[in-house]
């Protein structure tokens, strides 16, 4: 996918109405960007952390450089467009562009932070309990778990009684949990009565 941007990046570069603009730069970064998700995946642990008996799901460095990578971003470029000093030869629509780009970042960096680094994720042989930023608990019984599934906002763990429990793929255990849930889910599934043929 980021490979895909980066290819379309450089054709519009030669497209007549895109060609004054900046998009070799933005190659440039589409493609550190992804080189550097890349080498963060390959340093984060697989594993689970263990703690009194219980397994948890940690914050893994994509998420945290994501979230501080964004802050920090989007710090520069609000910085660029209030002071001005950064942008003085820029147009008015570019200081549009850099204000947009500095919400957009700060709201990805806030989102990454809400949603996964100050969440707390753990499961034991009797249940999986997620607590949200703002503390609320969700517990599950692996024996009410009846689905597992991947979905875009991450792996989501699925009650009868439709409680859910999801977590980011990213996260350093989310293999171990996604593979231990699947395996109840598939348990807790009522095996189907053959049919008799006379």
């Amino acid at each position: 996918m980021p490979l895909g941007v980066v290819l379309c990046l450089v054709i519009l570069k030669y497209v007549p109405g895109t060609a004054d603009w900046q998009l070799a730069r933005l190659a440039g970064i589409v493609s550190f960007a992804y080189a550097a998700f890349l080498a963060l995946r390959l340093i984060q642990g697989e594993d689970a952390v263990s703690v009194e008996g219980w397994s948890e799901l940690r914050a893994s460095p994509v998420e945290v450089f994501g979230a501080l990578g964004g802050a920090g971003a989007s710090a520069l470029l609000m910085t660029a467009v209030i002071f001005n000093g950064a942008l003085v030869g820029a147009t008015p629509a570019q200081v549009a562009v850099a204000f947009l780009a500095a919400v957009a970042l700060a709201a990805a960096a806030a989102v990454i932070l809400y949603t996964s680094i100050m969440v707390r994720i753990r499961w034991n042989q009797t249940g999986v309990e997620r607590r949200d930023a703002q503390g609320k608990l969700t517990a599950i019984a692996w024996a009410d778990v009846i689905k597992v599934q991947g979905r875009w906002s991450g792996i989501v763990i699925t009650a009868a009684d439709k409680r859910k429990v999801s977590f980011s793929p990213l996260q350093s255990g989310a293999a171990q949990l996604a593979k231990f849930a699947q395996k109840r889910a598939l348990r807790n599934v009522k095996a189907p009565i053959p049919a008799l043929w006379g």
